[in-house]
């Protein structure tokens, strides 16, 4: 019992919250930037209006800057997840 006491499980906590914050961002710039600043555009509000390029060049970014911190953080969780297994096997053989 005292073995889980000594992984520090933030290993694998940490990766996840990294990939729910990376997919929370991404969504958030789908479905709240582009829609806005259409919004703003049929309003005849300029002043904030982003052209479409730059839009289109954000969310490029933004989807391969994701997929660059999703594969990131999934390397990180499944390292996390080999180094508990490693653990609890040397914990239960000594």
């Amino acid at each position: 019992m005292n073995a889980h006491r000594d992984f520090p499980l933030r290993r694998m906590v940490a990766p996840i919250v990294l990939i729910l914050f990376v997919l929370g961002w991404y969504r958030f710039s789908g479905a709240y930037i582009q829609t806005d600043d259409a919004s703003l555009l049929a309003h005849g509000n300029y002043a904030v209006y982003v052209p479409v390029q730059q839009v289109s060049a954000y969310m490029q970014a933004v989807t391969w800057v994701s997929y660059a911190a999703v594969f990131g953080g999934l390397i990180l969780l499944w390292s996390g997840l080999v180094s508990y297994v490693e653990h609890m096997e040397r914990s239960n053989h000594g």
